[in-house]
């Protein structure tokens, strides 16, 4: 699939930081774009999703980026190159997951950034198999969560069942 980039303006970009699968900035990272960006580096296009399907005068929440997003806004553009992702709300953070594990600043894979990998990973509702009516066994999510250590000891803290359930909206 050959995603089409086009010029965001940042003030229609919707920054939400539940999406932010990595426990936090790496601000020399963003400098380091910055300073690579105002010497005319072009670096591939953040990727967004409509932040309201039904309208695109809405806005866009972003996807993947947060460093090159934040970097543009370190030297002063208004506007960033992006291209639109299919995705639900409950899917953006596994998306992010799995774009940041093939570029960028690697994920430090802290305990707290394993456990919101995971978290991701069930609200998309990758955990299911078939028709989503079973649940994965620990063999297969581990091939999907490459990098991610499964250990009964990083598990702790979650809420099980309820971090197990589908997240997926209720449907009326």
């Amino acid at each position: 699939m050959t995603l089409v980039a086009f010029d965001l303006d940042l003030s229609a970009l919707l920054l939400l930081e539940r999406n932010q699968i990595r426990e936090k900035t790496d601000w020399p990272t963003v400098k380091r774009y910055a300073e690579l960006m105002a010497n005319g580096t072009i670096f591939p296009p953040v990727r967004v999703a409509l932040t309201d399907p039904t309208n695109a005068t809405k806005g866009y929440t972003l996807v993947d980026g947060w460093h090159r997003v934040r970097a543009t806004q370190e030297i002063g553009r208004g506007a960033i190159s992006a291209a639109v992702v299919a995705a639900e709300a409950h899917e953006i953070p596994w998306i992010a997951y799995e774009a940041n594990r093939g570029h960028g600043l690697r994920l430090k894979m802290t305990m707290v950034e394993r456990r919101e990998i995971f978290r991701a990973y069930v609200k998309a509702g990758r955990h299911k198999t078939g028709r989503g009516r079973g649940i994965k066994s620990a063999n297969a999510m581990g091939k999907d969560l490459v990098g991610v250590v499964m250990t009964p000891t990083w598990l702790d803290g979650l809420r099980f069942p309820s971090d197990l359930q589908s997240h997926e909206p209720q449907r009326t």
